[in-house]
């Protein structure tokens, strides 16, 4: 219940997000934001057809013939990507990693509305899919790591033309056609910075690599080695026993 309905004329102008925290004051009501209708409903037209309806019409329901199943949201933006999703370009990829529910709340009501009515209230929510979590939180932070070398990258740029419009407004000859010696210092430098963090660049990429790589080495030894390996120790372990155990009864 520690909620408050919010207009939107103030989001249109607003500044400083934090003036939302400081101004919150909770209503102390129930909001429903989703809400699922199921069961038979009746008609908007409960004394009969509207006037004017055509006469090869179908005949008057005063409810419906079959229950319903309705999912209303009370979010409009529901689905768009820039209030769920942070897309970053990571070498050329479109990575896509989602801050919020709103994919598997969507991918969850299709499923449960796509079921049968006679089971759609004991369908199962579990989560099918078992993605790699911990490859996809490598990408994620190799790809954190890449946009702030990107940044890094843009702010030495800037400032670089910046120190070269500083050295061009002071020269005193007023040839632009020739490089004084400061500028082809600063040209230089540039270069060079932009060549070491491309190079770092490309070593996120194969640092990432082989993190990938490696924890799927590991995946592959659990899987094809170690498991078979457990199966077999506990195999003749049960067999040890069970020698055991008869050698005992023979001496008795």
């Amino acid at each position: 219940r520690l909620a408050a309905p919010l207009g939107t004329a103030p989001l249109a102008f607003m500044q400083d997000p934090s003036t939302l925290r400081d101004n919150f004051r909770p209503t102390g009501e129930q909001y429903t934001l989703a809400a699922r209708l199921n069961g038979k409903v009746p008609s908007a037209f409960p004394d009969g057809p509207p006037t004017g309806t055509p006469g090869d019409a179908p005949a008057h329901l005063g409810e419906s013939a079959a229950p319903v199943n309705i999912l209303v949201v009370g979010d409009t933006d529901l689905l768009s990507d820039r209030l769920w999703v942070q897309t970053q370009n990571f070498f050329g990829q479109l990575l896509m990693n989602p801050f919020a529910n709103n994919g598997d709340f969507v991918m969850n009501a299709l499923d449960n509305l796509l079921g049968s009515s006679d089971l759609i209230g004991i369908r199962a929510r579990a989560t099918f899919s078992r993605p790699f979590t911990r490859v996809q939180e490598l990408r994620r932070a190799a790809a954190d790591r890449f946009q702030a070398s990107e940044e890094r990258l843009k702010q030495q740029l800037q400032d670089t033309e910046q120190k070269l419009s500083e050295i061009q407004a002071g020269r005193a000859d007023g040839d632009a056609a020739l490089l004084s010696p400061e500028q082809q210092a600063e040209i230089e430098r540039f270069r060079n910075q932009r060549v070491e963090i491309r190079r770092e660049l490309r070593q996120v990429q194969r640092n990432l690599d082989r993190d990938i790589e490696r924890l799927g080495n590991w995946l592959k030894v659990i899987n094809i080695g170690l498991v078979p390996l457990l199966i077999s120790l506990i195999s003749i372990g049960v067999l040890l026993l069970r020698r055991r155990h008869a050698g005992g009864g023979h001496r008795s």
